[in-house]
């Protein structure tokens, strides 16, 4: 008797799909119940229904002033920048009247203005790059910073990593002059 083997209980194993599929049924029966309840009570009370439909739409007209006043006084724009030379003494130089990029004389210090990006009424950095070529003719390279000491092309560009200004790249243009003395 001590030799005997043990007898032993096998238990039947369900697979996850059988279980699946009876909670899938049973989640369809549940969901049909509660729309049979919200059919019955629309029936009951129409007007229920229709205080129901008012409150989403004050709902989502608040939601869409709120944001509306949280965001008014967003922007993403360059800061003005101040000349070491005066506008009348470029356009005295250069005969422009308008100019539609800054214009540095050779030699001339340039102090980044940079940019602003308010964003749910919170100052965000601004990201600063740079780039350069002697003329149209070339493709512009990265550079550190503007060198008024070579003439040519600067391009500063200014991006912002929120989330509604992401896609938004301001370029402010700058072209270092060299001015002919010969009187």
């Amino acid at each position: 008797m001590a030799n005997q083997p043990k007898e032993v209980a096998h238990k039947k194993k369900t697979s996850s799909a059988s279980s699946s599929s009876s909670s899938t049924k049973k989640s369809s029966k549940s969901t049909k119940k509660v729309k049979k309840e919200i059919t019955k009570i629309a029936k009951k009370n129409p007007i229920g229904i229709v205080f129901i439909i008012a409150f989403i739409i004050v709902g989502l007209l608040g939601g869409f002033l709120g944001i509306s006043v949280l965001t008014k006084n967003d922007t993403f724009e360059m800061n003005e920048y101040v000349h070491q030379t005066s506008r009348e003494e470029v356009t005295e130089l250069f005969g422009k009247e308008t100019l539609e990029y800054t214009i540095l004389l050779l030699e001339e210090e340039y102090q980044e203005p940079g940019a602003t990006c308010i964003f749910f009424g919170k100052e965000n950095d601004v990201t600063i790059s740079y780039s350069y070529r002697e003329d149209i003719s070339y493709d512009p390279i990265d550079v550190e910073t503007v060198d008024t000491s070579i003439s040519g092309f600067y391009y500063v560009t200014y991006t912002n990593s929120t989330f509604k200004y992401k896609n938004v790249v301001l370029i402010r243009t700058i072209q270092v002059m060299e001015v002919e003395n010969n009187g």
